[in-house]
């Protein structure tokens, strides 16, 4: 489909073209064509502008990411999608200079599948992995050195989805129970067990903290519609109090996973790729949401705060957002700021000097 903007270039550059003077017309038409070139090329960019996007590929035979985690030092844990009817899988582990580590493996406690929803990391480097396949709806530890793995028997969710662990150490898991019945749970490290703290969600998803702790929910309602909700979480005495979910975004395309970045932006994805929750000029949520980058169903999303922060164009060492475009993909997108192309600056305004020497070149010598 043609927007305004390609339909206006076609139009003028079609008129322009049909009756171009001799000398004083041209340096018009080379300024349009280089605005032309620059603003295409950038509206053609995959990332936006001041991101640069790299891939993490994984071997052909590979299921798809099921769940993914960063450790604090970037290694990246990455849990393979087990096949259907085996209750076993592999956790790849990739460093952070982007080698392979040992794989890890994983056995459930259904006795006929392991569908892993969601993965997160402890302050003790333990690795959580939720397994919602009949028989299970549970949490597995796992050491990531030794491979030991254990149950948390006392939780007992049938459709557990994701686990998040917040800074202070304490764990939350989401139920995807649909209907209003769905919902997030705490976990109680003093008495082993899951005490619901949200409730009323339909397909309750996606977990993650900002930068106050409060927990951040991306749920899919009955109607498949994506929803963002806000959780405030008070830690200030010696029990966690929660107050009720507040919804920060509804109605969106993307319902599955969720990840806030360092400057408390959040991204979501789902049907339609990857998006950013909209913000007005206080930095408040308006409820909306924009498209970051287009898939057709994008799943697992993660990110791991880097030296400087998550903002386009930022220097070196900012933040890594990673997520999978597209379920079920064999490679792992990897979206990082860098600094804007000043290369691109200066050939646009050296090919505009030219031009405009050549032109007054032209237009002296028939003056003369």
């Amino acid at each position: 489909m043609l927007t305004d903007f390609d339909l206006f270039t076609r139009k003028f550059l079609r008129g322009r073209f049909m009756r171009i003077q001799p000398y004083h017309d041209r340096l018009t038409l080379i300024i349009v064509i280089l605005i032309v070139v620059v603003v295409t090329g950038a509206r053609l960019e995959a990332t936006p502008l001041g991101y640069a996007q790299f891939s993490t590929a994984f071997d052909p035979a590979f299921r798809g990411a099921a769940a993914v985690v960063y450790a604090t030092d970037g290694s990246l844990f990455v849990a393979e999608a087990a096949a259907f009817n085996t209750n076993t899988t592999t956790i790849h582990t990739i460093q952070p200079n982007g080698t392979f580590g040992s794989p890890i493996s994983l056995t459930g406690i259904g006795p006929n599948n392991l569908f892993i929803q969601g993965m997160a990391m402890t302050a003790a480097g333990q690795l959580l992995i939720t397994d919602n396949a009949t028989g299970a709806g549970t949490i597995y530890s796992v050491d990531p050195n030794s491979g030991a793995q254990t149950t948390l028997s006392f939780v007992s969710l049938p459709t557990i989805d994701d686990v998040a662990v917040r800074s202070t150490g304490e764990i939350f898991v989401s139920n995807a129970a649909g209907s209003g019945t769905g919902g997030v749970h705490f976990i109680d490290p003093n008495n082993s067990s899951a005490n619901q703290i949200a409730s009323g969600l339909d397909f309750a998803s996606g977990l993650d903290f900002d930068s106050n702790g409060d927990l951040i929910i991306q749920q899919s309602t009955n109607s498949f519609e994506g929803q963002v909700l806000r959780v405030e979480i008070d830690d200030t005495s010696s029990q966690l109090s929660f107050g009720a979910p507040d919804s920060i975004a509804a109605g969106l395309t993307a319902g599955f996973d969720v990840a806030v970045d360092d400057e408390d932006d959040i991204f979501v994805t789902g049907a339609g790729g990857l998006f950013e929750l909209d913000r007005d000029i206080q930095g408040n949520f308006t409820g909306t949401a924009t498209l970051f980058e287009a898939h057709g169903f994008s799943t697992e999303i993660v990110f791991l705060a880097g030296i400087n922060s998550f903002t386009p164009s930022n220097r070196s060492h900012a933040g890594i957002l990673s997520y999978v475009a597209e379920f079920n993909d064999a490679t792992l997108t990897n979206v990082t700021p860098v600094p804007e192309p000043a290369s691109l600056l200066l050939s646009t305004f050296g090919l505009m000097f030219i031009a405009i020497s050549t032109i007054g070149t032209r237009i002296r010598r028939e003056l003369i």
